[in-house]
């Protein structure tokens, strides 16, 4: 195997406490963050609302497009340039309640706000529901209570109205409507509950896991740079006020994969070590497998990091936010398994002694 750090002897146990005030500020700064946002900023799959993605010949500015939006009523639409100078997302909220909202009425709910769950709405075929239409899609849209009344061909008029105020205004830049979703506020809240329960079920069974495999120590150690990861990565989301959508929660879930990984290799080397070297300090050991376990991690988040590089700048505006909520975790899974999880191990070794003695 190719070994580009052989043979380091770097101390990172001895840097462990500046470490831990380095991520506790990062977090708490991303915490902030949050607090001053009111929490994630949700995208439309878990707020419900429509979202109309339309792509120009010729650059645009934003001040152009949002004057046409403000000449058909629109004015209070969100709008953001997906990196390119043409192509622009235009998002469009339906709050609950409020019925006729860009032409959609909200399917009858009871004064409690209950109704049907996501399964039985889908088996139904009723009540709200999400549509997305493709570049040159047909069909007649979604039928049943909750729909978009408006939907014809694939395209709802909202976004026949700003394809239409654009070509109006701009007549000699054509534009052409790339994707349109448009998903109701209750089954948007159901997909937000479903996420953090996604996350919290991959934490709490990891951390079982690592419990059984190895000790529930290293479980503890692990589960904490879990969310520490989690915490980094959702936070620059808010500071940068990017939006959580699903793809996004799909990267935090293959962040938590991917960094366990990382970290159950450096436990593996440190329990085998545990075993090789008794006359040897413990922290010392700790340190020990950490810098035999260093080659491999930095040869696997290089490669990684190579891929998901190439996703963000060439994956389209699609994958965008997923390439880049990657490109965050693994950047700060490779940290955590280094500076985070080991560690904690041998902080937790610290105290044991401690107890002893005190029950003594």
């Amino acid at each position: 195997m190719l070994r580009i750090l052989a043979g380091t002897h770097v101390n990172f146990i001895g840097h462990r406490r500046q470490a831990f005030v380095a991520s506790a500020i990062v977090v708490a700064v991303g915490i902030i963050s949050l607090i001053m946002h009111g929490g994630p900023n949700y995208g439309i799959d878990f707020t419900g609302g429509q979202l109309v993605h339309i792509r120009f010949e010729k650059p645009m500015t934003s001040d152009q497009v949002r004057a046409s939006l403000a000449r058909i009523g629109l004015a209070a639409s969100e709008l953001q340039r997906v990196r390119e100078m043409d192509e622009f997302m235009i998002r469009l909220p339906i709050e609950e309640g409020a019925p006729g909202a860009l032409g959609y009425e909200p399917g009858a709910e009871s004064a409690e706000g209950e109704g049907p769950s996501l399964e039985e709405e889908a088996e139904q075929g009723g009540g709200e529901g999400s549509r997305e239409t493709a570049p040159g899609e047909e069909g007649g849209g979604v039928e049943g209570e909750g729909e978009a009344p408006e939907m014809m061909g694939g395209v709802s008029d909202i976004s026949s109205r700003i394809i239409a105020a654009v070509r109006e205004d701009y007549p000699d830049n054509p534009v052409t409507l790339e994707r349109e979703e448009l998903i109701g506020p209750r089954i948007g809240k159901e997909l937000q509950r479903r996420a953090i329960y996604a996350v919290l079920l991959g934490m709490a069974a990891i951390l079982i896991y690592i419990s059984f495999r190895f000790d529930f120590r290293f479980a503890v150690g692990a589960v904490i740079a879990l969310f520490h990861d989690v915490l980094i990565t959702v936070g620059i989301f808010s500071i940068l006020n990017k939006e959580i959508t699903i793809p996004v929660i799909a990267a935090v879930l293959t962040v938590v994969g991917y960094s366990i990984n990382d970290s159950i290799v450096v436990s593996d080397r440190i329990r085998e070590n545990i075993r090789t070297m008794r006359r040897e300090a413990f922290d010392s050991m700790v340190n020990v497998s950490i810098n035999q376990t260093l080659s491999r991690t930095v040869i696997t988040s290089l490669t990684t990091l190579i891929v998901l590089f190439a996703l963000f700048f060439f994956g389209g505006a699609v994958i965008h936010d997923f390439a880049f909520a990657l490109l965050i975790g693994v950047l700060v899974g490779t940290y955590s398994s280094v500076f985070i999880v080991a560690p904690i191990v041998v902080e937790w070794e610290h105290v044991r002694p401690a107890r002893r003695e005190r029950k003594r």
